[in-house]
Parts: structure tokens; C-alpha cells; sequence
């Protein structure tokens, strides 16, 4: 029977909040204009701290060119090794920071750390009120396979940044701005509406959640953190549906249903969402980097600085400890497939974080999050429960039993109880992302909706099939409600084809993997291999109706879409057999064919019964009449 497979769900990255279109800071027409009337701090610059093999000499290079971007930003900079008061080492608290300042005119303190892993580097530049020890602004990237030269210009220019965020704190309340096309895309933020676009709204400081929407059209989402007299501006132009292509997954002996049909729910790390694309590292990269489209005229200063850049570090992540660098290191090796260094480095992480507390706790939970999907990744489903349960511990301690991080994990621990044939485990975990999510979001959201798929999917391979056809049937319901997409309505819709089918109800099967490659056709193209898949399933039904002449058609386009040599074969012994039945009796030689050529497909793939089965038709449709 046809189902789709797990790699297949064709959405954005999981809660993978993430900036599409330009996401910028409104500002005045320059930088220089800023800095005129702004007040000059003195700032003490500590030392860099540094974990991984670094050349002896880079550490008082960087903090000199540290130096420079500070003084570009307006600061007045006093070198702490060169002002002979004592140095702290090691993590520096807001009591060590207010000693470390006494005594001098600093009004504020700066330290930079890096983390390095070859020719990779993950540079955090802190910024600490004097008074009071207070951690009270941040710059962070990753510099990936970099020149000492390189690592010291972002360096620079990671001092730099702190004056914007030094300015934005003292400033009126925050301002929302959307702009997209196209216009009248419904806004809403952390679920309530707030007008259509283009639209301008006040909001409180602090992380919002931020949804463009119009129906027909790819919905935008952004996760960001707004500060007093910023002015966070949102650019999108929704896209109808994107031909989205992605890569076959190996042969196995049985599809599985995709672990969301609709929205991948991902797995919490660093604070916000994070999927196996790194979006949430994503957002480490981009902070501060500027706009390279908008760097042009006026929107560049006489200093050679764009205004337009990126602010997505409170949105990625917005902790106080040096800790995390590793954590995003893990994430970005994660991303790329490098699952022994991503462990490696992420147990650093957590050596450096220790047991914690409160926000610390936290990236702690993110972190073990992230191993969890390391290990499971690379095919460890046990030590990938431990971590899971590990992290859900401290989220339910920290946000609690009933938030959406919680629910993050608990999918993740219901896939690892499927992997491991817990089907029940599995299904009990399961039903509480249902609960939680059916409270925060309601009944008319995408997520909502994918994590009624996934249970679905459970109650599927259970042998539920009427508690699957209820759930499918729900989550389309608010797909629906939600104003998805075609291509995910069309999805949904043929996993409700392939629950009617194994339930035998054949027509109804029929008529849903119809309306699935009716709205999917448009969006990914006739001839795309995942409309192989409604094909499919649409042929095999009309053969168990014997409806043979009308199976033919879409039989044969699914064979011809599989038989290409640009698309690996998948499944393609299950649509053999089914047009070796389809066939009239004039071509009993090529269903002959056809079910030899199926046979030895499935005795490859390891399912000797269907095997056996094909050979039984064989046997008795290769008699020739007298």
C-alpha cells in the first residue's frame, strides 16, 4: 500500500522560527547620526577567553581589533591588562565585574570569548554595566573555515554592534512594521490579529511570535526579540507554493507515514525552535550581518557602516553564559551531518554549563535536546530517549508540563518510541503534544494540525485505522481552518487516501488521493516524483474496485515518473504489481513481466510474504488458455 515516506514532509523546517525575508532595524538615516548624540562610555576590555587550539599570539590581536570596533562605535576603550588592576579569569559574575571596574572610570566592561574547532569559530562579545554588573547587550557569530585576518574583522565589528543595542535600550517602545505583498496579508502577533498589511503596531518588549498570512499563499513566520525604541521591520513577499525538492530516502521494506504530513513540529534548542536545517542557528549567523540588497546610497554612512542589518540574536538566543558558543557549534555541525563532533562538542557545552539554574537550565535543556537528535540521527535510539527524557525533565521544571518547548520534546521521544517498536509509548506521548497544542494554538492551527498527523501516523501503524481515520480526518479539519497551503492539504489528504485504503474502504481512498494529486499537481509539477505517490494509490484502488481501464492511466505516469533515471526507484515494485493487475489479457506477456520484475523488487527490499504472494499470481495467471 502507498504511503509516504518519513523524509517526505514538505514544509519549513519544523518550529524552526525563522526570518525569510529581511528582518531589520529601523533607524535614522546613518549611524554617524546616532552617534552624535549619544553620551561616550568608557569601557574596560577584559582579555579574550578561549576554548579549542588557538595560536598564542591571536588572542591579544583579536582584543586590539576588539578595540578598534569599540572606538568605531563611540566607545572610549581602557584596556584592562594595560590598566594594571587585577583580572578575573574564567566566568566573571556581576560581583566580579563590579570589582573589576572599581577604581576606575569605566562605566562599563566588555569581554569576548571564542570557541574554535579547526578553522571554525564561534565568537561571543559581551557588553557589562559597571554599576551594577549587568549583562546588558550582546554580539555573537561563527566564523566557518576562516583566516586569522577574518576571525579578527568580525571581531571588530562584533564590538561595533554594541552601540546600536547600548542606544535601543533607552529608547521609546518598540514598533512593529510589515510590509508584504501581497497587500491585505492578515498579521498576527503571539495569535492576535493586529491588522493587514502594511501595518505598524506597538508591542511590549521582549519575544513575540509573528505570522503573515493571506490565503493561496506560503505562510511567513518569525520568532523576534523586540527592545525599547527599536523598530523591527518585516519585508516578505509570500510565494504561492514552492516546488520543493528533496532527496530520496534509501529503500526499506516498509514506508512509513511521514512523522508530519503538514509541519514538522522540531525539536527545541537554544531557546527557540530548531530543525535539523539549523534555523535556529541560522539566526546566530545572520545577527548583525548586514543586508547586503538594502547597502547601497544612503543606507550606507560615511564610515563605510550599512544601517540595514539583521537582528536575530535575542531570537536565537539570548543567554549570559560562555557556554553557549558551544552550543551553537554543536547545532551547526549537527546541521551538516557531522554527528561525532556535534556530540563531542555538545557534551563540552554541558561541561561548561554545569547543572544550572533558571535560564542556564534552559540552554542546558536545549542542549541535551540536541544530542538527543544527534544520537537519533545517527541511528542511537537509546541514548537519544535518554537525553529527550533528560530535557523534558527540566523543561516541565522550568516552563512546564503543558508549554509548546515541552511539546517539542515529547514528539521527539514519541519518534523514538516508534523507531523502537513502543507503538503504545509512543502513542501516549503523542496524544499530550495533541492536548498541549489544541490548548495554546486551537483548533486552526498548522501545528496543531501536524500534530494530530503524527498521531494519526501512530494509530496507522497500530492497526487503529478508524482512530487514524478520526485524527486524519481533524487534521484536516484545521488545516483547513488555518488556511494551509495546497500542497500541505494535498499531503494530508492522501495519508487519509492510504488510512481508507488499509481500512478497504476503496472508493473513498480513491476519491482522496484524487483531491490530494489534484492540489499537488499544481504545486510540484506533473512529472515530480512525490506525485508518483497519489498516482499510485489512486491506481491501486480503482484496481481493488476493478475499475482496470481507469486504473491504467495513472499507473503507467507513475511507473514512467519512477522509471526515470534521475529518481531513485522507490517503491516502484508496488506499482509493477499493481498495473501487472490493470493490464487486459491482450498483455498478459508484459504483466508477466511486470509481476517478475515486482517480485524480485520486494524479495530486495526484504519482505519475502509480499514476495510470495506476487509469485502465487504469477503462477496462476501465467496459464494460457485453450
Amino acid at each position: 500500500m502507498p504511503v509516504a515516506p518519513a523524509a517526505r514532509a514538505q514544509a519549513p523546517a519544523a518550529e524552526t522560527p525563522r526570518q525569510d525575508a529581511a528582518v531589520a532595524e529601523e533607524g535614522p538615516a546613518s549611524d554617524a547620526g546616532v552617534l552624535q548624540d549619544v553620551p561616550t562610555e568608557v569601557v574596560m576590555v577584559l582579555p579574550i577567553e578561549s576554548w579549542g587550539e588557538i595560536e598564542e599570539h591571536i588572542p591579544r590581536a583579536l582584543v586590539d581589533r576588539m578595540e578598534d570596533g569599540l572606538r568605531r562605535g563611540n566607545f572610549t576603550v581602557i584596556d584592562a591588562a594595560a590598566n594594571g588592576g587585577p583580572i578575573p579569569s574564567g566566568e566573571c559574575d556581576e560581583a566580579c565585574v563590579r570589582s573589576t571596574v572599581a577604581g576606575t572610570n569605566a562605566t562599563h566592561l566588555v569581554r569576548a570569548s571564542v570557541v574554535v574547532d579547526g578553522r571554525d569559530y564561534n565568537v561571543r562579545v559581551e557588553l557589562f554595566l559597571g554599576e551594577t554588573g549587568e549583562l546588558i547587550a550582546t554580539s555573537n557569530d561563527i566564523c566557518e573555515i576562516c583566516g586569522h585576518e577574518e576571525l579578527a574583522d568580525m571581531v571588530g565589528d562584533l564590538a561595533a554592534t554594541l552601540r546600536r543595542k547600548l542606544s535601543a535600550a533607552v529608547d521609546p517602545p518598540p514598533l512593529l512594521r510589515v510590509v508584504a505583498e501581497p497587500e491585505g496579508s492578515l498579521v498576527t502577533v503571539d495569535g492576535e490579529v493586529v491588522g493587514v498589511t502594511p501595518v505598524e503596531v506597538t508591542v511590549a518588549p521582549g519575544e513575540h511570535d509573528i505570522v503573515v498570512k493571506k490565503a493561496g499563499y506560503v505562510t511567513h513566520r518569525a520568532r523576534l526579540a523586540f527592545l525599547d525604541g527599536v523598530v523591527e521591520t518585516i519585508r516578505t513577499d509570500l510565494a504561492p507554493a514552492p516546488v520543493i525538492e528533496e532527496e530520496e530516502p534509501p529503500r526499506t521494506k516498509k514506508r512509513a507515514l511521514p512523522e508530519s504530513t503538514t509541519r514538522p513540529i522540531g525539536w527545541a534548542a537554544l531557546g527557540v525552535g530548531v530543525g535539523v536545517t539549523a534555523g535556529g542557528v541560522a539566526l546566530l549567523v545572520l545577527d548583525e550581518r548586514p543586508i547586503k540588497r538594502e547597502c547601497t546610497g544612503d543606507n550606507v554612512d560615511a564610515m563605510g557602516n550599512c544601517k540595514w542589518r539583521y537582528n536575530t540574536l535575542a531570537g536565537g538566543i539570548a543567554m549570559t553564559i560562555v557556554g553557549v558558543g558551544a552550543v551553537a557549534l554543536g547545532a551547526v555541525l549537527l546541521a551538516r551531518g557531522r554527528y561525532d563532533e556535534a556530540l563531542a562538542t555538545l557534551q563540552r557545552a554541558l561541561d561548561i554549563l554545569g547543572e544550572g539554574a533558571g535560564d542556564q537550565s534552559m540552554v542546558r535543556m536545549s542542549t541535551l535536546n540536541i544530542m538527543g537528535s544527534a544520537y537519533d540521527l545517527r541511528g542511537d535510539l537509546a541514548p537519544a530517549l535518554e537525553h529527550y527524557r533528560k530535557a523534558l525533565a527540566i523543561a516541565e521544571r522550568q516552563v512546564g508540563p503543558d508549554h509548546p518547548e515541552t511539546a517539542k520534546i515529547l514528539n521527539n521521544i514519541a519518534i523514538i518510541h516508534k523507531g523502537r517498536g513502543e507503538l503504545e509509548e509512543a502513542r501516549r506521548h503523542a496524544e499530550r503534544v495533541v492536548t498541549i497544542y489544541r490548548r495554546v494554538f486551537g483548533e486552526a492551527h498548522p501545528d496543531f494540525a501536524a500534530s494530530l498527523a503524527n498521531l494519526a501516523n501512530l494509530q496507522l501503524s497500530a492497526g487503529d485505522y478508524e482512530g487514524a481515520l478520526a485524527s486524519y480526518d481533524e487534521a484536516l479539519r484545521a488545516l483547513q481552518a488555518a488556511e494551509a497551503g495546497p500542497g500541505e492539504v494535498g499531503r494530508l489528504l492522501y495519508n487519509l487516501g492510504v488510512a481508507y485504503h488499509l481500512r478497504g474502504r476503496f472508493a473513498e481512498a480513491a476519491e482522496s488521493y484524487a483531491r490530494s494529486l489534484e492540489l499537488q499537481t499544481p504545486v510540484l509539477g506533473p512529472d515530480h516524483p512525490e506525485i508518483a505517490y497519489p498516482l499510485t494509490g489512486l491506481g491501486s484502488s480503482l484496481v481493488e474496485l476493478g475499475r482496470f481501464d481507469d486504473a491504467l492511466p495513472h499507473l503507467e505516469r507513475a511507473l514512467a515518473i519512477r522509471s526515470r533515471k534521475d529518481v531513485p526507484p522507490i517503491d516502484i515494485g508496488e506499482i509493477r504489481f499493481a498495473l501487472a493487475r490493470a493490464l487486459p489479457i491482450g498483455e498478459r506477456e508484459r504483466a508477466l513481466e511486470l509481476a517478475r520484475a515486482a517480485e524480485r523488487d520486494y524479495e530486495e527490499l526484504g519482505d519475502p510474504a509480499t514476495a510470495a504472494a506476487i509469485r502465487a499470481w504469477i503462477a496462476a495467471n501465467a496459464v494460457i488458455d485453450g
